[in-house]
């Protein structure tokens, strides 16, 4: 049996550290005002990518439950 994952799009670095501190399993980097599927520019690529590289790195306990309300 599979489990399912949580993907969770993000705009910018610092979504994408909520996004990992609410405990997703996937980000997706979107720009939602070029359209429903927007390309965000390279560098905010880039920086989401550090920033997940840099999550990776220094993994912490998975957030509780707590944790994951107070990011919504």
């Amino acid at each position: 049996m599979s489990r399912v994952r949580l993907l969770i799009s993000v705009r910018d670095a610092a979504e994408a550290r909520s996004a990992i501190a609410g405990g997703t399993d996937v980000i997706d980097v979107k720009e939602p005002s070029r359209g429903p599927l927007g390309r965000a520019d390279d560098r905010v690529v880039r920086e989401v990518v550090d920033t997940v590289r840099a999550a990776r790195a220094c993994p912490g306990p998975p957030p509780s439950r707590e944790d994951r309300k107070s990011v919504v």
